[in-house]
């Protein structure tokens, strides 16, 4: 089978197409024709060697996909939550694949979901992990509450996007951030209710902005460094920042204590590589609620997979030049075979 393979930790050239052999399911796992594969920022860090876990080489990329069922392991029956995806040829879609920039991946049975009839195969890869990590910050990590206000930066990325849509859903007032004109327009489009440009600093911008009345009860953040230790200033007194990426690539320079302490700031962050790897039935319930409660909100046609830009599998090297370039607005998907 065809698939991008990794020979070497590095930048987006490391990423080559090559001829491989296809992988058989283990007991408790599926095999899937990969129709497309969801790009994310951690795919980014595996291909550059700076994962959460090591990595060994060669190395094939990627965690999201959608496709149909080719065949099930050993005990897969036991294991799913419906036994009826089970059947070669049903559509399906996980955000816990393994090694998804291929015409084939492999899947833990019980995080295997049909996709919706009426959504297409494509753009179901582009659900599972950016609304999983968005369900669990806002309602898990967050617990968020109706009339609350909400700070969302990169909001017209993929998990940004989702973020805006399931806050809107909870009764949150959204104040959306972004490095351009073109993804607040998506956050808009979405529902946002206030879209700050924070390419020239934000936290100015939102004070100015914002009515004495309606504090910041939540901030989420997919970018850290100096974004994180500017937003600490804005949330009210007992109000909470929930982290779960650093794509600025820089570390936050503050006094963690100082900065919480004073307002009673409730600091906390959310890694869903740790949890979509981990084998703890608490965790693997959670992303199933999580994923479920995303093809619900669909199928009743409340979310959608923002701005979804297609290149084909070959090209993953410039869908990870595209994503590093930050210009990237709403979701990525590599396509492997026929919708």
């Amino acid at each position: 089978m065809k698939a991008i393979q990794i020979q070497r930790f590095g930048g987006p050239e490391v990423l080559e197409l090559a001829e491989v052999e296809r992988p058989a399911p283990g007991p408790g796992e599926v095999l899937i024709r990969v129709a497309g594969a969801g790009v994310n920022f951690a795919d980014l860090n595996q291909r550059a060697g700076k994962y959460l876990f090591p990595q060994k080489l060669p190395l094939i990329p990627g965690f999201e996909a959608s496709g149909t069922v080719v065949a099930a392991g050993k005990g897969a029956e036991l294991l799913a939550v419906d036994r009826s995806v089970l059947e070669p040829g049903t559509r399906v879609f996980a955000g816990a694949a393994r090694s998804a920039y291929a015409e084939y991946a492999i899947v833990p049975a019980d995080v295997l979901y049909r996709v919706p009839d009426a959504m297409s195969l494509v753009e179901a890869a582009g659900i599972p992990v950016n609304f999983q990590v968005a369900w669990i910050v806002l309602h898990r990590k967050a617990q968020l509450q109706q009339g609350q206000t909400v700070l969302v930066h990169a909001a017209g990325g993929g998990v940004g996007s989702a973020v805006v849509q399931l806050a809107k859903l909870a009764g949150a007032y959204v104040i959306a951030t972004a490095s351009s004109a073109a993804k607040l327009a998506v956050a808009a489009e979405l529902g946002a209710d206030l879209c700050i440009n924070y390419s020239s600093g934000f936290r100015d911008q939102i004070r100015e902005s914002m009515r004495a009345d309606r504090p910041v009860d939540l901030v989420v953040d997919s970018v850290g460094g100096g974004v994180l230790v500017e937003s600490l200033e804005l949330i009210r007194p007992w109000g909470r920042y929930v982290g779960f990426g650093q794509a600025s690539g820089k570390a936050a320079e503050l006094d963690a204590y100082a900065s919480a302490i004073p307002n009673h700031l409730d600091i906390g962050f959310f890694g869903r590589g740790l949890i979509a790897s981990s084998r703890e039935p608490s965790d693997r319930a959670l992303l199933r609620e999580a994923t479920s409660r995303a093809v619900a909100l669909w199928s009743s046609r409340k979310i959608r997979c923002a701005r979804l830009t297609r290149l084909a599998l070959a090209d993953a090297a410039e869908a990870h030049r595209r994503f590093s370039s930050r210009g990237l607005v709403g979701k990525l998907v590599l396509e492997a075979g026929a919708d």
